[in-house]
């Protein structure tokens, strides 16, 4: 027997448009801290304790997670022909680009 979960979700199905990697990273990052406080809080309160969804595209950037390393990038970083960034995630190198969806989902409970 499987037993299925469902939290409410908060959905930001943005999956036909491309944006920006810095303007979605700063955008996750803005509701991490505006949900931390709920956060073991009883879900019987008002408190609004949807997940979070979002779905998008981004223009050709590459995202270099916390102990990743340059020499996975067959180009020099600082002369780059493709955006890229650092970020506080775990992972090594990732492309992301138009036509790849990229999905976050933030649970919360």
């Amino acid at each position: 027997m499987t037993l299925f979960v469902f939290n409410r979700c908060e959905l930001f199905d943005l999956h036909q448009q491309i944006v920006p990697l810095v303007d979605s990273w700063g955008w996750q990052k803005s509701i991490v801290e505006r949900r931390k406080p709920l956060v073991g809080i009883d879900t019987d309160t008002d408190e609004d304790h949807s997940d979070t969804l979002i779905a998008l595209q981004h223009p050709p950037v590459y995202t270099l997670g916390n102990g990743s390393s340059e020499k996975y990038l067959n180009f020099n970083i600082e002369d780059s022909p493709i955006e890229s960034h650092r970020i506080d995630r775990a992972g090594e190198v990732t492309y992301h680009g138009p036509g790849q969806v990229f999905v976050s989902y933030f649970s919360w409970v």
